[in-house]
């Protein structure tokens, strides 16, 4: 139902389908409903807010580089591609969204083939949420 509501777009048989799920009646749907409908506005701002409330961190720069392991003490032709990901991560003080110069976040992610076209959809996801999310 959250997303429903961070959408703006919480229709009466979506309440009702996800009352159904949770084992509520449908009388009492109704009513859930209504009271929904009635606040959407607010329970968009605070559906928001929650989220921006996550984490103040946010990306500032990042470097990669790709390093191909030939072989290993176990295995004679590796031949494995793995990229080396480097995310500089900025975190806001608590009490202002300013950056603090001192509160800088170096994080080094070692990333197969696979984990990083996981890492890619992921971050595709998240481009769309956050554009979906502008109003």
């Amino acid at each position: 139902m959250t997303e429903c509501v961070k959408r703006g777009a919480c229709g009466k048989e979506a309440i009702e389908k996800d009352m159904a799920r949770a084992g509520i009646k449908a009388p009492l749907a109704t009513k859930v409903y209504e009271c929904i409908s009635a606040r959407q506005d607010d329970l968009r701002q605070c559906a928001l807010a929650t989220i921006g409330k996550t984490s103040k961190a946010y990306l500032e720069d990042f470097d990669w580089r790709l390093h191909v392991t030939i072989a290993s003490d176990k295995c004679s032709a590796l031949n494995q591609p793995t990229a080396m990901v480097d995310l500089c991560l900025r975190h806001a003080t608590a009490t202002s969204h300013i950056a603090d110069p001192s509160s800088v976040e170096h994080v080094q992610l070692e990333l197969s083939r696979d984990q990083l076209a996981a890492l890619v959809e992921q971050l595709d996801r998240a481009q769309a949420a956050v554009a979906e999310l502008r109003v």
